[in-house]
């Protein structure tokens, strides 16, 4: 498990951990990582697809319950936390923020990480050559759609819910890769329309740094991994050190 080492509080980074009741040991895992540091993170970020599915606040569970419970601890001990919703669980609602004690953030929010102008995406907004994709998030991700999405009986919301993952499934096989990625286009839009120098997001599951050459400056890309059974990933910065990844 990793302790951070720093004398100095630090923001640290998370996304695509895709809890679910199938793999308790990824959530355990995180659970343990915020309890070990929860004194030297100030701030924590939670960019998407926190679990592998949700839909709807009223669909609590012991999974959710504990992560909602151990986000809530943290907050009360000082930790500032914030979520922006991923295309697993766009349907987290102020319910769940707020038994977390989180704030809800919009797609491409701009803060000030330590001086540095830094765009926080989930990412999937990103991919834009998946014309598909983008047809349906538009649709999906609607205030409409969400708001008949809740509406339907729980039941009937989890079978939907299986399908929909079913046809995700079957519809990502025949896809190229390449796809499926971000486009560098976007990438550069986002960032500068955004006038950012770093862009922070997950969803793509590739981590990696990359460095972009914009109009007028040289800019980052971050991009977080999702997190298995053996491990997950984290970036973390503070007033020393430069955004990196940890392993957790």
């Amino acid at each position: 498990m990793a302790k951070i080492c720093s004398e100095k509080k630090c923001t640290v980074f998370i996304s695509d951990t895709h809890f679910s009741d199938d793999y308790p040991e990824i959530a355990q895992r995180f659970i343990d990582f915020l309890k070990l540091n929860m004194s030297c993170i100030e701030t924590l970020y939670l960019l998407g697809d926190l679990f592998d599915a949700w839909i709807g606040d009223d669909n609590m569970t012991a999974l959710s319950e504990k992560i909602s419970e151990t986000l809530a601890q943290c907050a009360d001990a000082g930790m500032k936390i914030f979520f922006l919703h991923g295309n697993r669980d766009y349907l987290i609602g102020q319910k769940f923020a707020n038994a977390c004690n989180m704030t809800l953030l919009n797609d491409k929010t701009v803060i000030s990480l330590y001086g540095k102008k830094t765009l926080l995406m989930h990412g999937d907004l990103l991919c834009t050559d998946d014309h598909a994709y983008q047809r349906y998030r538009k649709i999906m991700f609607s205030s409409f759609m969400k708001k008949i999405s809740l509406m339907l009986p729980l039941n009937l919301r989890k079978r939907v819910a299986k399908k929909l993952r079913k046809a995700s499934q079957d519809s990502n096989a025949t896809k190229q890769i390449t796809i499926m990625d971000v486009s560098e286009i976007s990438v550069i839009q986002a960032l500068e329309d955004n006038h950012a120098e770093l862009l922070i997001h997950g969803h793509t599951h590739r981590e990696g740094i990359h460095t972009l050459e914009l109009t007028h400056q040289s800019a980052q890309r971050m991009v977080l991994g999702a997190w298995d059974n053996s491990q997950g990933n984290a970036i973390i910065a503070n007033e020393i050190d430069a955004p990196h990844f940890i392993r957790i």
